[in-house]
């Protein structure tokens, strides 16, 4: 069965579906990844198959290279310069009512109040309101006019140096929660042999004010050593992350 805190609302920014608050911290509602034993065992038998459920992959194993859903803090992450990331224990105002996991669970959140500063030039924004050397992927990039009339505050958050797999690939999954039509995320990756390139940015403004999956396909070739960098810009909103992964090779979803 698949369904999650936020499946059957409405409104998906509220959860209907939430455990009792002392387990808040741990439970994850929903069965999001493959198959039981007993479902395999069925499927088995109505297709008169040998039944034999040791083939079945129980968990990331060895493919989990990072991974943090801020129950217990944030993990090995490391804080930029000024404004901070802080984790959430409460519901927001102007942001997620909780984690994804189970609609209590805690959640990084970035907000600050941002100052009136100089308007930028033409030549720091897009017609969109994103830096020009932005990703052109049209799904991820839609930023309300109104975000090029102020400089964002950016609040920047660091993984620890991580290893790709021997053929460098690895996935990056993660939730993300936006809330106002001026904020949005840049993911950047670099490294003691990369250059520091953005991998993508998200601000669509037609996912917003509800949790959302993502992935990121990371590919560098060979066997890697690679630092993420995650930075919100805020104007007028408020930008959320939870159920962070990094595993090796392919996408998948890992709850």
């Amino acid at each position: 069965m698949h369904y999650g805190a936020y499946d059957a609302g409405k409104v998906h920014r509220y959860p209907v579906i939430t455990p009792k608050p002392k387990y808040g911290k741990t439970l994850r509602l929903g069965q999001r990844l493959g198959l039981s034993d007993i479902d395999v065992m069925k499927i088995q038998v109505l297709y008169n198959c040998p039944i034999d459920t040791s083939h079945i992959q129980r968990g990331l194993g060895d493919r989990l290279i990072d991974y943090c859903d801020f129950a217990f803090g944030m993990c090995n992450f490391s804080l930029g310069s000024g404004p901070t990331w802080v984790v959430q224990n409460e519901s927001t105002t102007d942001g997620p009512v909780g984690g994804i996991s189970n609609g209590l669970d805690p959640f990084l959140f970035a907000s600050k109040e941002w100052d009136d500063l100089s308007s930028l030039t033409t030549e720091d924004v897009s017609p969109q309101g994103i830096s020009n050397s932005t990703t052109t992927d049209s799904a991820a990039t839609t930023i309300a006019p109104s975000a090029i009339s102020k400089t964002p505050v950016t609040v920047t958050i660091y993984s620890p140096l991580l290893t790709s797999g021997d053929d460098g690939r690895a996935c990056i999954q993660f939730a993300l929660f936006q809330y106002g039509p001026s904020s949005y995320l840049d993911v950047f990756v670099s490294g003691p042999l990369l250059q520091r390139q953005r991998l993508r940015t998200f601000g669509d403004v037609s996912r917003m004010e509800f949790w959302v999956r993502y992935e990121i396909k990371l590919d560098m070739g060979t066997k890697a050593e690679f630092q993420l960098e995650f930075v919100a810009y805020l104007l007028e909103g408020t930008v959320s992350l939870d159920d962070y992964y990094v595993v090796k090779g392919n996408c998948i979803y890992a709850d």
